[in-house]
This record gives C-alpha cells, structure tokens and sequence, in this order.
C-alpha cells in the first residue's frame, strides 16, 4: 500500500487506518489495532530494497552468463559486453550493499535490545520463582500453624468442663488471658 500515492503521505495513512479500525471495531469489537510506528520508531525494510535486490540477481545471472559464453572466437565482444553489465550492476551492488548493512545494524540493535529485555524478563522470572518460594514456606507455616491448634482445640475439647473450671478457679490471671 503505498501512502503517497492514495493519502498523500504516512500520517494520513496512519489516521486513515485508524479510523478504519474504528468503525471495524464497533461492528467486530475483538480487532486490535496494532501501535503506529510513529509511536514506536520501528522501521521497515523499505520496498525499493526488495525491487533492487530482484534486479540485482537478475542481472547477477546475466553477467554469469556473459561471462561463461566467453571463448577464443568471441573474446572481445563478450568481453566487452561483459564489462558493461558489470559497470552498470556495481553501483547498484554498492548502494544495495550499504543499505543492507544499516538495515543489519538496525536488526542487530533489536536483537540487542531483545536479549537486554530478555535478560530483564528472566531476572523478573527468578525474582517472580524467589517470590512464589516465600509464598510457598509461608502458606506451609500456616498450614503446620492450623495443623497444630486444631490439635490444642482438639486436647481442650477432651478435658473435662469442670477441670478447666477449677483451673479457672485456681488462677483468676489465666482465664483474663484466655
């Protein structure tokens, strides 16, 4: 889709897709629209470098065959046929070239970036595990915690009521506690 020749340029696209997306949603309300790479400052891989890496194979496989079809009889018309594809194919090359090593060091800062967030994510995880481990001996504390007064309810419950009276009796202090 190209945005110059239908809107005009990328930021009416980009409200154009976003008013799209509205009235889509208000009929389908489980559309998501994705975040606008204005916002995000992702890039793309442009499409004139798709175009010219085509081009370039394809006259890749001319040259190759230029080359190959040289012999003794034909030497200096092949030969020269041969050198002007090969001064017409070189700069494209180079162009293509350095294009491609930006975008490599744009993908190499992305990966860069997703094994910092990656690393991020793992401490998170180990940090989240440390966590799920307290909550863990924690819940089994209380559970040994429960465990043992239900046993006390169970022994005071088996003492007789007239015991505990006279026991109440003996030490006034000890029943204000309970």
């Amino acid at each position: 889709l190209s945005a110059k020749s239908i809107l005009g340029n990328q930021k009416s696209l980009s409200e154009w897709q976003t008013a799209y997306h509205e009235r889509m949603s208000a009929r389908w309300n489980q559309l998501e629209r994705g975040q606008s790479s204005m916002e995000t400052k992702r890039k793309h891989i442009p499409t004139w470098l798709y175009k010219l890496g085509g081009s370039l194979d394809k006259q890749y496989a001319e040259i190759v065959s230029a080359l190959s079809d040289i012999n003794a009889f034909n030497a200096g018309k092949k030969r020269d046929k041969a050198l002007e594809l090969l001064s017409a194919w070189l700069p494209d090359v180079e162009k293509f070239s350095k294009e491609i090593g930006k975008q490599q060091a744009y993908i190499d800062s992305l990966k860069e970036r997703i094994g910092q967030e990656a690393d991020y994510a793992g401490r998170m995880r180990d940090e989240k595990y440390e966590q799920e481990r307290k909550v863990q001996k924690a819940n089994q504390r209380i559970f040994e915690l429960q465990k043992t007064n239900q046993q006390m309810e169970k022994l005071l419950k088996k003492i007789p009521p007239e015991v505990i009276e006279e026991l109440q009796k003996s030490n006034p202090n000890r029943a204000k506690e309970r």
